[in-house]
């Protein structure tokens, strides 16, 4: 490089991110980390206006996307990698169709471009702020469930139920007599059941193993224990749900 092309500026000066860097530092960051690289790119093609408009569109994406998340019902799955694989697809598009030819042209001029390491310190970062308000939210979540939540036990093996404090004592006895009613509670083996109210819908969630699930007549066992229970209760539907390690692990539902 040399004094002529500083001064025609023929050779771009400051340094940008390349278009697969930013592709995968948006997988492992996420959508935040995406917007940032994005918009500095911007400032260094000197396209001011639309740094702010990739701001905008990564704060609303952000919020829309995980806000969908948090409000998915329990008895929708989605695989952990679908979201990823979602915000990496929407920015790899906009980075080649708004800076692909940008980003070509700056490197073929001898323009340089940000290291991996760079890369990856923004998307350890941006992970962690972008995890960090789950993580919290979820924190108080746990305590302020565990804080309405009560239990009690029945019969010589202590069956238990777990219930929310929006259900009162004597409706949550009034489920123990249908569970030993019907057979499900006995005092042979401890069970566990845990117990809300959704509207005026009784919901149990009993754990099983998960790879029982899929076996044949395993959920239509359940489904006669639960049309049993019905019977029990005219005024209430009854819904079961199948869960796994934990309350909000739903394999299947059952009404």
């Amino acid at each position: 490089m040399n004094i002529d092309d500083l001064e025609n500026n023929s050779i771009p000066l400051k340094k940008i991110y390349k278009d697969k860097g930013i592709t995968c530092a948006t997988y492992l960051g996420g959508p935040l980390v995406a917007g940032y690289l994005i918009a500095e790119n911007f400032k260094v093609f000197k396209e001011k206006e639309k740094v702010k408009i990739t701001w905008v569109i990564t704060i609303i994406f952000t919020v829309v996307l995980f806000t969908t998340v948090v409000l998915l019902p329990d008895s929708i799955h989605v695989p952990n990698y679908i979201i990823p694989i979602i915000y990496t697809g929407a920015a790899h598009f906009l980075i080649t169709r708004y800076q692909g030819e940008k980003i070509n042209s700056h490197i073929a001029n001898g323009g340089l471009t940000y290291s991996g390491w760079r890369i990856a310190l923004i998307s350890l970062i941006g992970l962690v702020v972008t995890v960090a308000p789950f993580v919290f939210s979820a924190l108080i979540y746990d305590g302020a469930t565990n804080f309405n939540i009560d239990t009690k036990t029945y019969g010589p093996t202590q069956n238990e139920i777990t219930y929310e404090k929006s259900l009162t004592v004597v409706e949550v006895d009034k489920m123990a007599d249908a569970l030993f009613s019907t057979g499900f509670f006995d005092d042979a083996e401890k069970k566990y059941v845990y117990e809300r109210k959704v509207g005026n819908d009784y919901e149990l969630r009993i754990g099983i193993e998960p790879n029982r699930v899929n076996e044949d007549g395993f959920k239509q066992a359940f489904k006669g224990f639960r049309d049993d229970l019905q019977t029990l209760f005219p005024n209430n539907k009854i819904v079961i749900l199948l869960i796994g390690e934990t309350v909000d692990d739903i394999l299947a539902r059952i009404e």
